[in-house]
């Protein structure tokens, strides 16, 4: 696995992506986090409360008809120096990650 524009990756098309060499960042600053018993949730806590300014993103899940209601899968969180990607579905019961996002 790596990092890169899916239109890019899937299409082969030479858009204009931003890549994470863009943003002076390499793929060790990109942490994935599906646990609050583990370091990097205590330093991505500890870094973005920390920070003065967070970018936010989210992804969620592919519906098929207008029937079936969206789920948030990811959450992105980051800093001008590392992003934290919250496995939202492992995390969302955890009242302590509740409490982190409040």
């Amino acid at each position: 696995d790596a990092f890169g524009a899916t239109e890019l990756r899937v299409l082969g098309q030479p858009e204009d992506y931003l890549e994470l060499e863009d943003l002076l960042m390499a793929e060790e600053d990109v942490r994935f986090i599906d646990s609050l018993e583990t370091d990097e949730f205590a330093q991505a806590r500890t870094q973005l409360l920390d920070c003065s300014t967070i970018g936010l993103d989210c992804e969620f899940n592919s519906t098929t008809t207008k029937f079936e209601e969206y789920t948030l899968n990811l959450i992105q969180l980051a800093t001008r120096k590392k992003v934290f990607i919250f496995d939202f579905q492992n995390l969302q019961k955890d009242p302590e990650f509740k409490k982190f996002l409040e």
